[in-house]
């Protein structure tokens, strides 16, 4: 069975991604959920959360947190407030 990607929610991903992150080699704030949210309550209106998670066989691979908008896809958040992005993913 190959991987799975699924569009979800920050409600949806957050225990996990939390979870994730301590194996991941950008383990920064501006990677975390809670950072993430934020931006995107407070600057998200302009743009589609693409919030993606990957699994495989129940087990989660990683997330991209993403947004679209005008037909580009790019990282969730601004280069003006984040030091980093990144995809959610273990070494």
């Amino acid at each position: 069975m190959s991987p799975s990607v699924r569009e979800v929610s920050f409600d949806d991903a957050e225990e996990e991604w939390a979870a994730l992150l301590p194996r991941c080699a950008t383990d920064t704030v501006f990677v975390t959920p809670w950072w993430q949210r934020t931006w995107w309550r407070c600057f998200g209106a302009d743009y589609d959360l693409r919030l993606l998670a990957v699994d495989d066989g129940g087990a989660r691979l990683g997330l991209a947190p993403l947004v679209h908008r005008d037909g580009v896809l790019a990282f969730l958040g601004d280069t003006d407030l984040f030091d980093y992005h990144d995809f959610i993913v273990p070494r």
